[in-house]
Order: C-alpha cells, then structure tokens, then sequence
C-alpha cells in the first residue's frame, strides 16, 4: 500500500475534528437514510483542534462511518462521539509532571450492529482480515478499509481500537495528538 511503501504525503496542521466529522456524517447520510439509520453526533463546544492531515482524518471518519451504516440493521444508530484525554502515564517513577503528556483527542463511532466475536478483535486491522467471510457479496468491501485507516492514524502519530459486544454493537474509537500552540 502507499502508506507502507512510505510513498503517502501527509501535510498536519492544526485541524478542527467537528468540522471534519459533520462533513464525513453528510457523506454517509443517504445510506442511513436508505436503512432508517439515525446518526448521531455528539461533540463537546469547545473541542480543541487536532495537529493531522485534514483529509487524511476525513477519510479515516468517512471509512469508520461507512462501515458502521453497512453493519448496522435497519432502524439501528450510529453516533459519533469526541473528547479531549490526556495520557496517563503509568510507571512507577513519574519523572516528568502530568502536564508534559500531551493530550489527545479522542473520537468514536459506535455502531448498533451485530457486535464482532472477541477472537476477531485482534486481527481488524490485518490486511484482507474479514470476521464476516460472507460479507463481500452483500456490503462490498475489500478487507483494506481498516487497515489503510490504521496506517494513516500510525503515521500522524494516532491510534485506533475496537471494544465490541456480540448482540449490541462495536465501538471504533481514534485518537490524534491535540494541536498544541508552536506545533509546526
């Protein structure tokens, strides 16, 4: 892939996740619609800017909110939620003061779906990885979506996780550094 290869420019600036992601939620926005699929977004006011590519971040938003309209059922809700965390370093000796750990901001997007089987969890990020083996023919999809996100997030120092419930849901939840003031 062009992030593995090394080959992908990314261009971070400080940019402003709420805007970003009521413009990814305006693209998932007919297929909701299509299956009755309330999408809910729930940002605090005062949501500091993330130091990432604007469009890389947009594409990583528009993949999770995608694949959480495709698995989630009719009538179902996908909401979109942020907040600001701040690492908590935890080591015996705390050299430096709490202060020095930059913050991260925080986004999810949880899903009303069927839930993914724990001994999956592990292996979403796997190139080609498929819980759903019959998927395909139904959603589309080819495998790559969680890890290309997974890459862009690695290379704007992000992360992303899983927690998942078989019967209630899954929750994608992405961090990135918060834009500090002398970032460049």
């Amino acid at each position: 892939s062009l992030a593995e290869a090394g080959q992908l420019r990314l261009e971070p600036h400080a940019c402003d996740i709420s805007g970003l992601v009521a413009q990814a939620v305006q693209s998932v926005q007919l297929a909701a619609a299509e299956k009755g699929i309330t999408l809910a977004v729930d940002l605090p006011d005062n949501l500091p800017e993330a130091w990432a590519d604007a469009e890389r971040v947009l594409q990583i938003l528009r993949n999770l909110l995608q694949n959480a309209v495709a698995y989630t059922p009719q009538g179902g809700t996908v909401t979109t939620t942020a907040v600001v965390a701040t690492a908590v370093v935890a080591t015996a000796v705390v050299s430096t003061p709490a202060a020095a750990t930059p913050a991260t901001i925080e986004v999810a997007i949880r899903d009303t779906g069927p839930g993914i089987a724990a001994e999956h969890l592990p292996h979403l990020f796997d190139r080609f990885y498929r819980a759903d083996k019959s998927r395909h023919r139904a959603t589309g999809g080819t495998g790559l979506g969680l890890a290309i996100t997974k890459a862009l997030l690695d290379l704007q120092n992000g992360r992303i996780w899983v927690t998942s419930t078989v019967g209630e849901g899954s929750t994608f939840t992405f961090s990135l550094p918060q834009a500090e003031l002398g970032m460049t």
